[in-house]
C-alpha cells in the first residue's frame, strides 16, 4: 500500500511539470487592411490586403495553439512599395505553435504588454526577406505606431526611446526580468534564440505609454489633418520636421496641417496645468483638461477631443479602407525634357569662292549667269488694221 501511494505521488509530481497545450484564439476585436482566415488542418493565414500599406488587427489574448501555424502573407498581386502588418493586443500574445512571416518584403510588428512562448514548441519565424519584431508597451495604442515605424527603420533620433536588437542582446534579458517577454527555461539561461528563426528582433525598451514617459523622451502628441479630412493622432519627436515628413509620405501633394500638444504648467493660470497646442504656422494656445502626468497618452488625446468637440482617430491604421498612399515609396522618375536648339544657318562668305572641293567630291558646276535677250531695235511692223502714218 505504501508503495502504491508513493507511486501515485511521483506520478502527480511528474505530471505537474507537463505544460498543458496552448489554446488557439486568433479572433480580432477590430481589423483594418488584414483578412484573417479560418484554421484548417492546423494552418491559418493573416493576409495584408492590397488596399493598405499598413494593416492593423487588434486582439485580446491572441494565442496560437500548440501544433498550429499562423502565416502572415501579402495578398496575391500585392504591388505596394511598403508593407506593414501590426498585430496589437491589449493583454498578452501567446505563441504555443508557430507564427511565420512568409511574404518577402513584409514587415510584421507584435505590439503588446507581454509576449509569451509557453512551451518548447513555440516558434517565431521570419522567412527570407521579411522582418518580425516585438514592441512591448504597458498600454499598447495606435498612438505609438509612428514610433515603432521610426525605430524599425533605424532612425537615430529615436535611439533614446528604443532600438531593435537581436535575441542575444542584453536588453532581451531586461525585457524578461521586467515581465514583458517570457520563454521556456529563460531563468536557467536557455537562449531565446532556440525559439526564433530568421530576422526576429525586439525593442530594447518598452514604448512610452503615459504623459510623463512621453515627455521624458521629448515626444509630443501630434495631430495630422489633411484638407480632405480624416485627422489622426500619433506620437512624434518634438518639432515639426518629423511630423511634416510623415504627412508628406502619407498625403503626397495634398495640403495638411500639423498640430502638436504637450502637457505642463499653464502660461495663463500659473497655479494650473494645461495642454499646450502649437500649429506649424506658429499659432499657439492652451486647453484646460483635468489630467495628471501619470495619465496615459490615450487619456490625453481623449481629453483634447472632449474639449474641442473633435473625434480624432489614433494611429497609422486609422487611414482607412481604400487608402491610396504608398508609404515610403520613392518619387516617380520623370524622363528629362530635351529642348532641341534652334538651327543656326551660316550664310556663305561671298568672297570665299576659291575653296577647292574634296578629292572624292563630285565636281560642282558653276551656276550660269541668266541669259537676257534684248529686244530688236528695228521698228515693229504695224498692225493690219492700223492707220498708215
Amino acid at each position: 500500500m505504501r508503495v502504491r501511494i508513493w507511486g501515485i505521488l511521483c506520478a502527480m509530481a511528474a505530471s505537474s511539470y507537463v505544460a498543458a497545450d496552448t489554446a488557439h484564439n486568433v479572433v480580432a476585436n477590430s481589423v483594418k487592411g488584414i483578412a484573417i482566415g479560418s484554421l484548417v488542418n492546423n494552418s491559418q493565414t493573416m493576409t495584408l490586403k492590397n488596399t493598405h500599406t499598413v494593416g492593423v488587427a487588434e486582439f485580446t489574448n491572441l494565442s496560437i495553439g500548440s501544433g498550429n501555424v499562423v502565416h502572415c502573407v501579402k495578398e496575391e498581386g500585392y504591388n505596394r512599395y511598403f508593407s506593414l502588418m501590426i498585430l496589437r493586443d491589449n493583454s498578452q500574445i501567446t505563441v504555443g505553435g508557430e507564427l511565420r512571416v512568409d511574404s518577402p518584403g513584409l514587415k510584421v510588428i507584435l505590439h503588446a504588454p507581454h509576449l509569451v512562448i509557453p512551451t518548447p514548441g513555440g516558434m517565431l519565424t521570419a522567412g527570407s526577406g521579411t522582418d518580425l519584431s516585438f514592441f512591448p508597451a504597458s498600454h499598447p495604442t495606435g498612438l505609438q505606431d509612428a514610433l515603432m515605424l521610426a525605430i524599425a527603420s533605424g532612425d537615430d533620433k529615436y535611439d533614446d526611446v528604443a532600438q531593435l536588437v537581436d535575441v542575444h542582446h542584453a536588453a532581451v534579458n531586461d525585457l524578461y526580468n521586467d515581465g514583458y517577454l517570457t520563454w521556456p527555461d529563460a531563468a536557467n539561461s536557455v537562449s531565446l534564440g532556440n525559439f526564433t528563426s530568421g530576422n526576429v528582433r525586439f525593442a530594447s525598451a518598452p514604448l512610452p505609454s503615459t504623459i510623463e514617459e512621453a515627455g521624458d523622451k521629448n515626444l509630443l502628441l501630434t495631430k495630422l489633418s489633411p484638407m480632405s479630412g480624416g485627422s489622426f493622432y500619433v506620437l512624434t519627436k518634438s518639432g515639426f520636421d518629423d511630423a511634416n515628413e510623415l504627412g508628406s509620405d502619407l498625403y503626397g501633394d495634398e495640403e495638411f496641417e500639423v498640430t502638436q500638444y504637450s502637457f505642463g504648467p499653464s502660461d495663463l493660470l500659473p497655479d494650473r496645468y494645461s495642454i499646450h497646442n502649437a500649429f506649424d504656422d506658429g499659432v499657439t494656445g492652451e486647453i484646460f483638461v483635468d489630467l495628471v502626468a501619470s495619465d496615459t497618452i490615450v487619456t490625453m488625446a481623449e481629453g483634447i477631443d472632449g474639449a474641442t468637440g473633435d473625434d480624432t482617430a489614433q494611429g497609422l491604421g486609422a487611414i482607412g479602407e481604400g487608402e491610396m498612399f504608398d508609404f515610403g515609396a520613392p518619387e516617380p522618375e520623370v524622363d528629362p525634357v530635351v529642348v532641341a536648339p534652334d538651327p543656326v544657318v551660316v550664310a556663305p562668305d561671298p568672297e570665299d569662292s576659291g575653296t577647292e572641293p574634296a578629292d572624292d567630291a563630285d565636281p560642282v558646276e558653276p551656276e550660269a549667269d541668266p541669259v537676257v535677250v534684248a529686244p530688236d531695235p528695228a521698228e515693229p511692223e504695224p498692225a493690219d488694221d492700223a492707220d498708215p502714218v
